[in-house]
């Protein structure tokens, strides 16, 4: 509410306020809120507002509704973004108190999401929230190229062994980490090191056994939890 002051025609008038409250138009839209940088897999609380043509809160408009949230992509491990548990692209039931509704939003793609949501009953709809979701900490090391079943001492190897680091939600490791590989058994070959690239592919090349040994390798990332990969096929030299 506000005051508003009338004056009187009258000399002997006096000012006095007048209490006005003005209360908000029908809904025009939804207002959308939350973090604008988040990491896969963490929750990023996102409140959703009634507003009215002028932006005022709606405060009287409350009770159940179905909202379909969508503008973020699945993961390259298959993982899906939600709502409250609920799928994005789906209906999600909801509750209003006081014209706003917030709930747990989990992103799992690294991407800049544009969020959107719709009420498509109601026939309104809000957004765009812009979110920057960036890669969790590195924990996976996967084979994209074995080594060689066989091959001799002091000769080049054929396919190159490499490996790919990503984060629990197979999201590429983009820092660049060095890449430790090392044989299975002792008296194989000293450890050697590689750096990854921005793609968080670390690649074995420019690399003979010096011995004729029998052995499997693994490779560990030496960023986020340190991951190792699963030992590799074996390798006869």
């Amino acid at each position: 509410n506000t005051d508003v002051y009338g004056v009187e025609n009258s000399m002997n008038s006096t000012t006095l306020p007048v209490n006005v409250y003005v209360y908000p138009d029908a809904i025009h839209h939804y207002s959308l809120s939350g973090d604008g940088i988040m990491t896969a897999g963490q929750t990023n609380i996102v409140t959703v507002a009634a507003r009215d043509q002028y932006e005022n809160q709606v405060t009287n408009y409350s009770g159940a509704k179905n909202l379909l949230f969508s503008g973020a992509n699945t993961s390259p491990g298959g993982n899906i973004p939600t709502i409250e548990t609920v799928a994005f692209g789906s209906n999600t039931p909801v509750a209003f108190t006081g014209g706003v509704f917030s709930g747990n939003m989990l992103l799992y793609k690294v991407e800049t999401a544009e969020i959107v949501v719709t009420n498509n009953g109601e026939s309104i709809g809000g957004g765009p929230l812009s979110v920057s979701v960036g890669a969790a900490p590195c924990s996976i090391v996967e084979w994209v190229n074995q080594p060689p079943v066989t091959v001799g001492v002091n000769q080049a190897l054929s396919p190159v062994p490499s490996v790919r680091l990503t984060d629990a939600y197979k999201n590429p490791e983009t820092g660049s980490p060095d890449v430790t590989f090392r044989a299975s058994k002792t008296g194989c070959f000293s450890p050697v090191t590689r750096t990854a690239d921005a793609g968080g592919a670390a690649v074995l090349d420019s690399f003979q056994f010096p011995y004729a040994r029998v052995m499997k390798l693994q490779a560990t990332a030496l960023a986020g939890v340190n991951p190792n990969s699963p030992y590799s096929d074996l390798v006869m030299v």
